[in-house]
């Protein structure tokens, strides 16, 4: 038995959702490589560059101007086999411009909770079956495993950052007092 290719995806992108918006949080074009700490916003500009791309690709955009404002009513994923025929969002015609095709747009879910969503592209018109959305659905729910993670590390991160802060400045408060008592105490 062999695994063969099924689906063929030039550009995955993985979006979180922070409160009534999305950003692009991660994102992999074919032919583009990204260096190591890039941003995604410098990443997305040499994707314009790359691909020529004159319309912008939004990195971080409303939920009702995404393709996650479905997962909200529906949960499922959203499938766009043709853009010319299907087009619905913003981004889709700048899609068009950059020369995606078709796509297929999946919710990430942890613990219940819409956390993201996970976007593959491709530079064809693609029919996909139900096995292909059941494919890309088990994958999604490993996706948001990691997804979730990595969230909650910048979190952490964040907060102990945040808290190193507030410890400098109440040392510094007690290294004042000290001084005070010092000059308070010899006179």
């Amino acid at each position: 038995m062999s695994l063969k290719p099924r689906l063929e995806f030039q550009a995955i992108g993985v979006a979180v959702v922070e409160g009534e918006y999305t950003r692009l949080h991660s994102l992999h074009v074919e032919g583009v490589r990204r260096d190591p700490g890039e941003s995604v916003e410098s990443l997305m500009a040499r994707v314009h560059s790359t691909l020529h791309i004159s319309e912008e690709i939004r990195v971080k955009k409303r939920i009702s101007d995404s393709h996650v404002s479905e997962f909200l009513k529906s949960r499922r994923p959203y499938v766009c086999p043709d853009i010319e025929v299907q087009k619905r969002f913003p981004n889709d015609s700048a899609f068009l411009a950059a020369g995606i095709r078709s796509y297929i747009c999946l919710p990430l879910v942890k613990h219940g909770e819409l956390i993201g969503a996970i976007t593959f592209l491709s530079f064809y018109k693609q029919a996909f079956t139900d096995d292909d959305v059941q494919l890309l659905q088990d994958l999604s729910e490993i996706v948001s495993i990691a997804v979730y993670n990595a969230l909650a590390y910048e979190q952490i991160r964040e907060l102990r950052d945040q808290l190193q802060a507030e410890n400098r400045v109440l040392q510094d408060e007690i290294v004042q007092n000290s001084i005070f008592e010092e000059i308070v105490g010899s006179s």
